[in-house]
């Protein structure tokens, strides 16, 4: 078993940086966006692989292009959990 760590592309928050760093839950930029469809160039996500990722928009926009829907044979998408425990180990690490 592979495990692999993607953190999401760059957010709202950081537009206004220092100013909006507390804010809750930011979206992707239009560069986070593009930075994420780079990405999804240079890996496989296959179908049988799982992605967890915390409850934030940012990291449910980051997992939506990491995997699109569209996929050649019709198979759809690759199956992502979003976990509010994420957000509970990300802040023991802190």
């Amino acid at each position: 078993m592979d495990i692999t760590f993607i953190r999401h592309g760059h957010a709202e928050h950081l537009l206004n940086y220092p100013n909006e760093l507390n804010r809750l839950h930011p979206g992707l930029t239009e560069q986070g966006k593009e930075q994420i469809v780079a990405l999804r160039k240079n890996i496989k996500v296959m179908p049988h692989d799982t992605i967890v990722v915390s409850p934030t928009k940012r990291t449910l926009e980051t997992v939506e292009l990491l995997t699109p829907r569209e996929r050649s044979g019709g198979g759809g998408s690759v199956p992502w959990l979003a976990l509010e425990c994420i957000l509970k180990i990300r802040s023991w690490l802190h």
